[in-house]
């Protein structure tokens, strides 16, 4: 296809699939990097095709959520329909477990939290489904912000009728929900739960549900068989997210979570180190097998008064979610509101532990920094050690040969007080005399110190630079890090910017005055801090 396009100059392929082509490309007009998405010029001419694209162009251009890729403009350039989209410099959730393998329980639960609730915006507010929930479709920025991508499979409940040319089931065979891989239409958020369980088994274990097997062997699979526990795969993870992951996998949708809010909610227990809410669901009822190795909690044993009674939701759940939020939605925010601030805590409280910490340490540095100042600032004297001979201090040796050869070198100046002062020793001064009493005592006056505040909160000991100077610093280092960003040219520039807010944050910390009101050195040292951990994570992305 001509990758010619007004307004926009294309710099590179970064992505293709079999309905479409993404180039990275600079707009002219607004001078920013974005992602252009083209139909491919097979389904261009297909009608069906181009009013697919049609439709996620529109409905990617109403959804407004930081974890969703936003659309800036669309159109059509020699009869291929294309839209513009933000880019995201970064990589995709699956080449991350492709180079790491299984993730860590806390990153994984971060990530699916955060999809959860750009999926619950898209469905409380649009009453849109995904369809093709997996990690190739979920970009991870350079500071770690999952960004959900591709609705070209998305579909509006209540508005989706089949093609009746079209008996081939769209989607990816390892996170289709059963209903989604028999072909079902009237599909509801509980498919994209499904997918999004499937999803976090894969993050946990390392390997895709059913992985090694044939699509179309998969796709049965999903409506018949089980795969292992993921306590198994990995031991190390916790029994509440097995828990989660069993009933988010349950093949009955009816028996899944009803909405998104519940997954967020006992996403917030599990982070908070809980168990999840409701009674015990069958076994043999999810596509992953329940292991001998996990225990009922008692959490799971008692039957919720809410469970009594039939709840089942019908295929056809459009009215019934309604009524559902409804009546619940104030209670369930609420609620969501209290569980996730659980789980903040204790993050604050391990914030709050190396406060204390960094504090204490500071305390005794200046301690430590007092006492030196006073012995620095006695007088010289000479030490009479039991038993052995009598030992003069450095400075008064050093004064002592000055006087003796009268030839002062570099060496006896480095502790000399007159020549530190930029004076002239007295030319008529003796040199210093015993005390015929005391023979381990000088009658000389030790050299006279000049008198310095001993008030920390004057000014800070010996700054590295001005705040000025690390502002600049700053300023360039984002600079340079936004350049590499949007051109990958040259990787030795990443090393330029760390060196530069690292050496912002040393002068930072060297401006800082004890007692004084620091709170805008903190607020620059917070930045130089962030750019530095960004840096790391665009490397560790390299």
């Amino acid at each position: 296809m001509n990758k010619e396009l007004p307004g926009y100059e294309i710099i590179d392929k970064v992505g293709e699939g079999g309905m479409s082509v993404v180039y990275r490309a600079r707009q002219a007009r607004l001078d920013r990097t974005v992602a252009i998405k083209f139909l491919t010029n097979e389904l261009s001419k297909n009608p069906a095709d181009r009013q697919r694209f049609d439709f996620e162009t529109k409905t990617a251009a109403k959804i407004s959520h930081p974890n969703i890729i936003p659309i800036y403009d669309a159109g059509e350039i020699h009869n291929n329909p294309y839209y513009v989209m933000e880019y995201v410099s970064g990589a995709t959730l699956g080449e991350f477990i492709q180079m790491r393998g299984k993730m860590e329980e806390a990153d994984a639960l971060h990530i699916a939290t955060s999809v959860a609730e750009a999926l619950e915006y898209c469905w409380d507010e649009h009453r849109l489904i995904h369809c093709d929930i997996k990690p190739e479709n979920l970009i991870m920025d350079m500071q770690g912000t999952p960004k959900l991508a591709d609705l070209g499979l998305s579909r509006i409940a209540g508005l989706m009728v089949s093609d009746e040319n079209d008996e081939m089931t769209i989607g990816t065979p390892s996170y289709m929900s059963p209903e989604q891989a028999m072909g079902v239409e009237d599909l509801d958020c509980r498919s994209d739960i499904y997918a999004l369980g499937a999803m976090l088994y894969h993050m946990l274990t390392g390997q895709r549900i059913f992985e090694g097997h044939e699509d179309q062997n998969i796709l049965e699979y999903q409506i018949s068989h089980c795969t292992d526990d993921l306590i198994d795969e990995n031991p190390s993870v916790s029994h509440g997210v097995a828990w989660m992951v069993e009933k988010m996998l349950l093949k009955k949708r009816e028996e899944r979570y009803a909405s998104w809010t519940e997954v967020i909610d006992d996403l917030a227990l599990i982070r908070a180190g809980k168990m999840i809410r409701g009674g015990v669901f069958e076994e043999h009822h999810s596509t992953m097998e329940r292991s001998t190795n996990r225990e009922i909690p008692t959490a799971l044993n008692a039957q919720p008064a809410a469970m009594d009674g039939p709840q089942t939701v019908v295929m056809s759940p459009v009215r019934n979610l309604n009524i559902k939020k409804d009546v619940l939605v104030a209670k369930k925010k609420r609620m969501q509101k209290d569980e996730r601030s659980e789980a903040q805590k204790v993050d604050a409280g391990a914030a709050f532990m190396k406060l204390m910490i960094l504090m204490m340490l500071t305390v005794m540095l200046y301690g430590v920094t007092m006492i030196y100042e006073k012995v620095r600032q006695m007088p010289a004297k000479e030490i009479v050690v039991a038993g052995g001979p009598t030992l003069t201090p450095i400075s008064q040796t050093s004064s002592k040969q000055t006087e003796e050869t009268k030839k002062p070198t570099k060496a006896n100046q480095k502790f000399n007080i007159a020549a530190e002062l930029g004076e002239k020793p007295p030319a008529s001064k003796p040199p210093a005399q015993r005390d015929q009493a005391n023979p381990n005592t000088t009658t000389a006056a030790a050299p006279e110190r000049p008198t310095t505040s001993a008030t920390p909160s004057a000014s800070p000991a010996k700054a590295l630079g001005s705040i000025e100077e690390a502002t600049a610093l700053l300023k360039m280092a984002d600079k340079e890090y936004q350049t590499f960003l949007s051109q990958r040219d040259d990787a030795a520039r990443l090393g330029k910017v760390e060196k530069a807010c690292r050496k912002a944050a040393d002068i930072i910390e060297s401006n800082k005055v004890d007692g004084e009101d620091n709170k805008e050195l903190d607020k620059l040292l917070r930045k130089a801090n962030k750019m530095i951990a960004n840096v790391r994570w665009t490397r560790e992305l390299q």
